[in-house]
């Protein structure tokens, strides 16, 4: 009995590590994120997951599900979704990684196995539009985003917002 609470207690303890990495970096898409429907969804390239939302980068956009009760005594949660595209963004988005953080995340998923996936303090989306690179990171626990722009560019860009409940 005692081999399986340390079992269960290690277990635990990794869990909470993952959560907690999860929370402060962008997590790579080696196929264990998956859809509303169970259904595993290999279009998102980075995840930045909290209990408050989750944020889903795509090679050409990026999403944000924000999670909320509806009543305290409620298990039923409202997650609202707003997807962010580039308008008249470039069609050859290279989305490149910095900062690997030390932690490598092994997760079960549907019955499925992902193992030694690595997490980032930071992505970048380079040339979205001509001379303009859009970065994400995390400072101090929240996400930031900047515009690295050209000084010719600055006139160049536009972000289209949709919002789906």
């Amino acid at each position: 009995m005692k081999s399986l609470s340390y079992y269960l207690f290690l277990i635990l303890l990794i869990c909470v590590q993952i959560v907690n990495a999860q929370n402060s970096s962008f997590l790579e898409n080696k196929g264990q994120v998956f859809d509303q429907n169970s259904v595993f969804n290999t279009k998102v390239k980075y995840v930045l997951s909290t209990s408050a939302y989750n944020v889903s980068f795509y090679q050409d956009h990026f999403s944000y599900e924000m999670f909320s009760e509806q009543k305290k005594d409620s298990t039923t949660l409202d997650v609202e979704r707003i997807e962010m595209w580039f308008k008249n963004g470039n069609t050859n988005i290279e989305i490149i990684h910095f900062e690997q953080v030390k932690e490598i995340t092994n997760v079960f998923k549907n019955g499925k196995s992902f193992s030694n996936i690595n997490s980032f303090k930071k992505i970048r989306y380079k040339n979205v539009w001509n001379g303009v690179d859009v970065e994400f990171l995390i400072v101090n626990n929240q996400l930031k985003y900047n515009y690295i722009v050209n000084n010719t560019r600055l006139k160049s860009f536009r972000i289209n917002n949709q919002r789906r409940n």
